[in-house]
């Protein structure tokens, strides 16, 4: 299942004012990541990327309690979790952030 960006929140993002952007940023994770965290992006977005944007989104809106990434090495899983970190903390989405990684300086 591939799923597509939609290109008029993409034109926001790009050529919108700074009100619409903060918007469209505060209300859908992966258009956040995508503004502020553009160097990041440097080849086309994987389909299971996706999957780990909406079990985020699921996790800020309380639908999920917990989360695991179980994947490859160079998934992107603690990129895409840092600047999860940050959406939360800029939009004050959760008060307290537990996170763990196998790995001490992730």
């Amino acid at each position: 299942m591939q799923c597509k960006l939609n290109i008029k929140i993409k034109d926001i993002l790009i050529n919108g004012t700074i009100a619409q952007r903060v918007y469209v940023c505060e209300k859908d994770f992966k258009y956040f990541a995508l503004y502020y965290f553009h160097q990041f992006f440097t080849h086309p977005i994987a389909d299971f990327h996706y999957d780990f944007y909406d079990d985020l989104m699921k996790l800020s809106k309380y639908e999920l309690d917990e989360l695991a990434w179980i994947c490859f090495r160079e998934s992107a899983k603690t990129s895409i979790t840092k600047m999860f970190l940050c959406w939360c903390i800029c939009y004050k989405k959760k008060r307290y952030i537990n996170y763990d990684s196998y790995d001490k300086a992730n």
